[in-house]
């Protein structure tokens, strides 16, 4: 009779666990209203966790653009991952802030324009040999 009751105890922690874990999948609207808490205490909000908190739903591509939707029109603090600059502790006022990132879209004209000039030195060469 100890194996029976030690099986019931058992079946019956397994369920408690799985009603423990259920308990902690969020719907939309606890992903929503975590997300809001986080911006409203301006913390940096990342668009890969945004898309990342809500993976487990299941949601339609029409009910992943309105929550995408739902969040640009809620939530302050969205970044993207290349918004970060590693030097921002250094930063005094939104002056260098911006000319931080005017430097930063300036090189990446220059490293575009270094490709198409070593595109079209090949292309002349290309065009000798034949």
């Amino acid at each position: 009779m100890k194996k029976t009751e030690e099986v019931n105890e058992t079946k019956t922690t397994a369920k408690k666990a799985t009603k423990k874990a259920v308990k902690h999948i969020l719907t939309l609207d606890e992903v929503k209203e975590n997300l809001l808490k986080q911006s409203k205490s301006k913390k940096d909000l990342y668009e890969k966790d945004i898309i990342e908190s809500t993976k487990h739903l299941d949601m339609t591509d029409e009910e992943q653009e309105d929550f995408l939707m739902w969040c640009n029109d809620n939530l302050d603090y969205i970044k993207d991952e290349d918004d970060d600059l590693d030097d921002l502790d250094d930063i005094d006022d939104v002056e260098d802030l911006d000319e931080m990132k005017m430097m930063k879209k300036m090189m990446k004209m220059i490293n575009l324009i270094d490709l198409i000039e070593n595109l079209i030195k090949k292309l002349r060469n290309l065009q000798i040999q034949e």
